[in-house]
């Protein structure tokens, strides 16, 4: 390593995007918000972190703003953006949304549903599990229109470039909430790689251990 911390998390609460690391999962400094260059509008929740070869970060933050063509109902119209941090990410430049949702489609859908997902179901790509060898897509589905939560669930790929080969998602978590996320216990390991047994995360939180099986 070059001295820096090899764990870095990032957790988005309220909209808000924050940033901790530290040498593993039990030892990171407390969260703190990051800074942006110049901000998406309203709520953005950074879901996705890739490095390039030069040492460029770019994420991937699922964007929330009011549907003002609904009136006062709390109801959004959501998009997917792309953004670029040259410090570890601590400091993120937007570079605008990459996918979005028409206003005459998407508001209808409700608060809370992301265009990559249907609108029962969140999820997000992230975990390879070195010891299944596939990755992992963890799902959180709601079963009303207030998305009252009805369960965690798990798909399994073997590729990612081959949309059609996940497996149908299967219940591992009855109620839980949002933002279901997998980080690993093994040295090296973050919420991109795990092994066979690691760590669940809800909403920020983790009170549950997953084992995967063969």
């Amino acid at each position: 390593m070059d001295g820096q911390p090899h764990l870095h998390v990032f957790t988005s609460v309220n909209g808000i995007p924050h940033r901790s690391e530290g040498p593993d999962l039990a030892d990171r400094t407390p969260a703190v918000a990051v800074t942006w260059v110049n901000p998406p509008e309203q709520g953005v929740w950074l879901e996705a972190v890739v490095a390039d070869d030069a040492g460029t970060w770019y994420g991937y933050y699922h964007n929330e703003r009011a549907g003002v063509e609904c009136g006062d109902t709390g109801k959004v119209t959501p998009r997917i953006g792309a953004a670029r941090s040259s410090d570890r990410g601590v400091t993120w430049e937007d570079l605008g949304p990459i996918l979005e949702a028409p206003p005459e489609t998407s508001v209808p859908l409700g608060r809370g549903t992301t265009p990559k997902a249907s609108p029962t179901r969140c999820g997000a790509v992230g975990s390879l599990h070195t010891y299944l060898n596939r990755y992992v897509m963890l799902l959180n589905r709601a079963s009303d229109v207030h998305f009252t939560q009805e369960g965690i669930y798990v798909s399994l790929s073997e590729s990612l470039d081959q949309p059609g080969r996940w497996s149908a998602p299967r219940l591992i978590l009855p109620g839980g909430s949002w933002y279901p996320q997998v980080v690993g216990l093994e040295p090296g390991d973050t919420d991109k790689t795990a092994g066979r047994v690691a760590r669940l995360f809800l909403h920020g939180t983790s009170s549950y251990l997953l084992e995967f099986q063969r």
